[in-house]
């Protein structure tokens, strides 16, 4: 097994990854159908949310013209903002992984493509941010579905060359994101990505859980 124990700085995408989001993401939308009067998505039609932004998501999934994507989006937001945003739980052995890597003096972002305002609310809410040296996300105007400048910024901000890194994802976005600019990228199987699109996309490695997710990072110290 290919070890990343090397590696000082570990990025961590957020939904899917580092905490199981599906809950209140799913809220949101049905909310936002709702409230436009339209025909609810199906589970599969609402897991293509997860990844991209939420504006390129309702234009591509949706076929929503730019007018009714800013509208989508103004509805999803305010129920994510007031109850959304804490319908979530952290993966169970996260908190430990999360320890070591501070304990080995590991440099830790995370890298979403949720708005960075939210993200650090969720991760103050869960208890999480004491372990993160930086926090990189989107602004409410990013509609793009790539996070590579994203993923630049958190190794900007924890101050390492991008080859330093790695960052740890659930789905091809991640893969492609830290492909464009030359960072490894572990694929985590327990999230909403699928194995082919994993391997399909370039991971450089797969998890399926957090015991051998622990074993490419710290050499297995988290049962």
């Amino acid at each position: 097994m290919r070890s990343f124990v090397e590696k000082k700085g570990i990025l961590f995408d957020l939904d899917g990854t580092l905490v199981d989001s599906k809950p209140g993401i799913f809220g949101a939308i049905r909310y936002t159908f709702r409230e436009l009067q339209l025909p609810q998505l199906s589970e599969e039609e609402m897991d293509r949310f997860i990844g991209p932004s939420i504006g390129s998501s309702f234009r591509s999934i949706c076929g929503f013209s730019d007018e009714q994507t800013q509208k989508a989006i103004t509805l999803f937001r305010t129920y994510y903002r007031e109850k959304g945003l804490f319908e979530c739980e952290v993966y169970p052995g996260m908190t430990d992984l999360l320890r070591e890597l501070k304990t080995e003096n590991r440099k830790v972002a995370l890298s979403t493509k949720k708005p960075e305002v939210f993200a650090k609310k969720i991760l103050e809410n869960k208890g999480l941010l004491p372990y993160f040296d930086a926090v990189s996300g989107a602004d409410y105007a990013d509609q793009s579905e790539h996070k590579g400048y994203i993923i630049r910024k958190a190794a900007d901000l924890l101050g390492l060359p991008v080859g330093d890194c790695v960052l740890l994802g659930d789905t091809r976005f991640d893969c492609i994101g830290a492909s464009m600019v030359g960072m490894d990228c572990i694929g985590v199987l327990y999230g909403y990505g699928t194995w082919q699109e994993l391997c399909d996309n370039g991971a450089a490695a797969l998890a399926e859980n957090m015991r051998e997710l622990s074993a490419l990072l710290c050499g297995g110290l988290i049962q």
